[in-house]
């Protein structure tokens, strides 16, 4: 019989559609959905006895959603804790997100050389939505970038831009510097998406997904991965099947007793390198 856990948290992507079209980001050839608000509380209401946590992303750009305010709302009056990944282009025009129901929002910053937007003009778009955040102490703000080694020349100028204007204090968390109150810069190592038509295979290994996480796709799909941008470990679809009964089915439990013993079940994790950071 399945023991109920609570995982640390859940993804919901509310769109798989992006405005940008970024290297490093995983494409997905699914047809382009938003989540509507009928189906959106149906998730939360699928989740509310496993998590407190929710990630309003997968693939897609969570700001073109119309209805993220909204969505937000409904989410903190459930007492959810949520955290946002965007690209930061439409952060201008959000000022919604200062409100304090957004637990985190991390902005990657690298995604700068696939915008059109002028370089100095997303730059203080950027510092003056930090400084509201920081100022109303009631949101994170993680401004992300990619391992230096690897950064362009753009990302290199906004990166100089931050040094020459804030004093970068160390903190706790290993690559992830305190500029402001409530406001970071980290810096990412970069990684391979999983994919099946990746080289590397093992079955061999260990892995949180399913475990610490899940994933709920803009369709419905149910994953324990939240890189499986194509939803290839298809548990079932929320909208049509209760959790509960995902999370109790023979494909679920095997995945999770495969991991616990060592032992790597759908073809998709035996394609993924990422995995491997959880094996040290």
């Amino acid at each position: 019989m399945y023991n109920k856990i609570m995982f640390k948290r859940v993804y919901i992507e509310i769109t798989n559609q992006c405005n940008l079209n970024c290297t490093f980001c995983k494409k997905n050839s699914r047809n382009i959905y938003y989540m509507n608000k009928k189906e959106f509380v149906h998730i939360l209401d699928q989740i509310k006895d496993y998590t407190r946590y929710i990630y309003l992303h997968v693939q897609g750009e969570p700001l073109m959603h119309p209805l993220l305010e909204e969505f937000i709302n409904i989410a903190k009056e459930k007492y959810f804790n949520i955290q946002i990944v965007t690209n930061g282009s439409l952060i201008d025009k959000c000022n919604f997100l200062l409100k304090g129901n957004v637990r985190k929002i991390s902005i990657s910053l690298h995604s700068i050389s696939y915008q059109s937007i002028d370089i100095d003009k997303y730059y203080d778009n950027i510092i003056k939505f930090s400084r509201q955040a920081s100022e109303l102490n009631k949101t994170y703000i993680e401004l992300r970038f990619n391992n230096e080694d690897i950064m362009d020349n753009k990302t290199k100028f906004l990166l100089n831009k931050l040094e020459s204007n804030f004093d970068f204090k160390i903190t706790s968390k290993d690559k992830s510097y305190k500029i402001m109150n409530n406001v970071f810069v980290a810096f990412n190592n970069i990684f391979e998406w999983p994919s099946l038509s990746n080289d590397f295979v093992s079955d061999k290994g260990y892995c949180l997904g399913g475990i610490n996480m899940l994933a709920i796709l803009s369709n419905g799909l149910v994953s324990i991965c939240c890189l499986d941008s194509e939803g290839d470990i298809n548990l079932g679809n929320i909208y049509t099947n209760n959790l509960k009964e995902i999370l109790e089915s023979d494909k679920y439990l095997n995945i999770i007793n495969g991991f616990k013993n060592r032992k790597v079940i759908e073809p998709l994790c035996k394609h993924c390198t990422y995995r491997l950071i959880f094996n040290k």
